[in-house]
């Protein structure tokens, strides 16, 4: 079982008569009908729904023009007679375009590619899809739009998914932070090449995403190895705490499924260990408080 680096509150609760005891379950959604999730069935985007009984605060994706943006989808593939070595995707099967939500414009996603470009693929259990999209090209404020054939809908309507929103930032305490993962996560989501894959070249997938963060050094934690009273060995445990305010829920799941649990992380291109983090729900709002400590450590040998 995955390590839990947050705490998640439940969604479904059911009380068993016969035993004095609660048990809590996740409510159980069909694939991208979960609200909580970067993709979504269009409407159900954090910033599209009226959350808590209260005004729902907006909350954008911040991003800055030296960014790349990977997305993975995992939609399902209808179309393809095996989908284990598709030969139609992107243009065919999935419509994909950037979204500007100032003015509702919209242009193919091939008009902000990265060279990594998007392709379908196989990973050796599924399929899915990446698209990488060059943060130079982007709309101030964006999303991207997935039109889908399924084979549930009426001949010629495709379901349409959405990504939660973006928005480009010029300055602040942001910081680009990215789980350095092989295989699976716990989502699915694929990190290595494919087996098999139509479109552009293939590429592996990063889960790179930029957070507004406080991050500020603790007092390091230093221990001593003696030997007979002879010290042999320091060892200086460097500690930061990262504070991540006023996230809504998808964003604590992105962050602890798809980069903290990787307990190999980057931070702006610095290598850190991730230890076990809280999340603090921000009392009569959709808003959570994230806090994590990372860690790198410094042997150093006593002459």
């Amino acid at each position: 079982m995955a390590t839990k680096f947050f705490a998640f509150q439940s969604t479904f609760c059911e009380i068993l008569e016969t035993e004095a005891i609660k048990y809590c379950i996740p409510k159980k959604y069909r694939c991208y009908e979960d609200p909580n999730g970067l993709i979504t069935v269009c409407g159900n985007e954090y910033n599209c729904s009226e959350c808590c009984d209260s005004v729902n605060l907006k909350y954008f994706i911040p991003f800055e023009t030296t960014d790349t943006i990977v997305i993975q989808s995992k939609i399902f593939d209808f179309y393809n007679a095996d989908r284990e070595t598709p030969l139609d995707g992107f243009g065919t099967w999935i419509e994909c375009v950037v979204v500007d939500l100032s003015d509702g414009s919209e242009l193919d996603v091939s008009n902000y590619e990265t060279a990594q470009g998007k392709f379908v693929g196989w990973n050796g259990k599924n399929s899915y899809q990446l698209i990488s999209l060059d943060g130079s090209l982007l709309p101030d404020c964006f999303k991207v739009v997935y039109r889908v054939y399924n084979d549930e809908s009426p001949q010629d309507e495709l379901q349409e998914l959405c990504t939660q929103h973006y928005k480009k930032v010029e300055c602040g305490n942001t910081y680009l932070m990215c789980g350095i993962r092989t295989g699976f996560d716990s989502e699915g989501n694929y990190y290595g090449l494919p087996t098999a894959s139509f479109g552009d070249t293939p590429y592996e997938y990063s889960n790179c995403m930029r957070f507004v963060a406080n991050i500020r050094d603790a007092v390091p934690e230093k221990t001593i190895r003696t030997v007979r009273g002879a010290n042999l060995a320091r060892t200086t445990k460097y500690i930061r705490r990262v504070d991540i305010y006023a996230v809504p829920m998808f964003v604590v799941k992105y962050l602890e499924n798809q980069i903290i649990s990787a307990k190999n992380i980057t931070i702006d291109g610095v290598l850190y260990q991730a230890e076990t983090g809280t999340v603090e729900a921000v009392p009569e709002s959709c808003f959570f408080n994230i806090s994590f400590n990372l860690i790198s450590i410094k042997n150093e040998t006593e002459c």
